[in-house]
């Protein structure tokens, strides 16, 4: 899909990028769906088929980030994963959610890391900075599946959330399109929720970005993040590492968003954290300071600020 096709897509939601998920443990693939959908331009007729596909290349319904990076990468797309964690993160033993399938998946996820790394999939063990997310969605450069605490989601247009009656960890996927300098929001579509939650105003949910960073940096997550180019590979979050003082500035004068989410049983993909949590040296990442001031570029103004 063109850059220009892409934004307008960004900026006016279209129902179809939006895809649902069929099951409860499957929010990442529904995720992959949209993403490809996007990147690629697959017409919505096609999207039950490319489900098909991404699925057939997962092993189980315990799906681990890496697992789905792969998937994506054995699609055509270039996908980059970052995590604190690049392998099963042993801290998560006593969190519930991985409890039941820790003994079962840690012989699979380790063998995947080590086919991920021959396949040469981009991995980098760090913490990726606010920031450095915020400049990349602005610019429409790429997209984003983060790994977020389903308790934590605060969708600022959604009537009712699932996070409502969360109350222990629980690993959810969404897709990350834009951001807004305006409002100081990220647009994001959750494969959990259904058209009619968003008050009829399209797919797109928006989250304060303090929220979004609140979200992924739950323990369980292990701020899994898969970063998906629309051009080449991505370059080094480290690489490009900057300071992230410009964030602290916008996002100081702006409020939490309320509302939530409707979720059809979303929330128990295992894909990042310890189920799918990967990267392992701590490096900077960051990204250009963010100007409360700038126009918004990934995501309208009146969508951003809806509450």
């Amino acid at each position: 899909m063109s850059s220009s096709a892409l934004s307008a897509a960004t900026m006016s939601p279209v129902a179809a990028l939006h895809f649902r998920q069929k099951q409860s443990w499957d929010c990442g693939i529904a995720c992959g769906v949209a993403a490809t959908a996007i990147l690629e331009g697959v017409p919505e007729a096609e999207h039950d088929a490319l489900y098909d596909e991404l699925k057939s290349c997962l092993p189980s319904e315990s799906i681990w980030s890496v697992e789905l990076a792969m998937a994506l990468q054995s699609r055509g797309l270039r996908p980059a994963f970052h995590s604190t964690v690049l392998g099963v993160n042993e801290a998560h033993a006593n969190l519930s959610f991985y409890t039941s399938v820790l003994p079962e998946d840690r012989p699979r996820v380790s063998e995947m890391f080590a086919r991920a790394r021959d396949s040469m999939l981009p991995m980098e063990q760090h913490h990726v900075e606010l920031d450095y997310i915020c400049d990349k969605l602005s610019k429409l450069e790429c997209l984003f599946i983060a790994l977020l605490d389903l308790r934590k989601l605060r969708c600022s247009r959604c009537i009712i959330s699932a996070s409502t009656f969360q109350f222990t960890f629980a690993g959810h996927y969404v897709l990350a399109v834009g951001y807004s300098y305006e409002s100081d929001s990220i647009a994001y579509l959750d494969p959990a929720v259904c058209h009619s939650s968003t008050r009829g105003r399209g797919p797109y949910c928006y989250m304060k970005a303090a929220d979004f960073e609140a979200a992924r940096m739950t323990a369980g997550t292990d701020e899994d993040l898969i970063e998906l180019s629309r051009g080449a590979v991505p370059e080094s979050a480290e690489a490009g590492a900057r300071a992230g003082s410009g964030r602290e500035a916008a996002a100081g004068s702006t409020e939490a968003g309320g509302g939530a989410s409707e979720r059809g049983g979303g929330g128990d993909d295992r894909l990042g954290a310890s189920a799918a949590r990967h990267p392992e040296s701590a490096h900077a990442a960051g990204g250009a300071a963010r100007d409360p001031t700038r126009r918004d570029m990934g995501v309208s103004a009146h969508a951003a600020s809806t509450s």
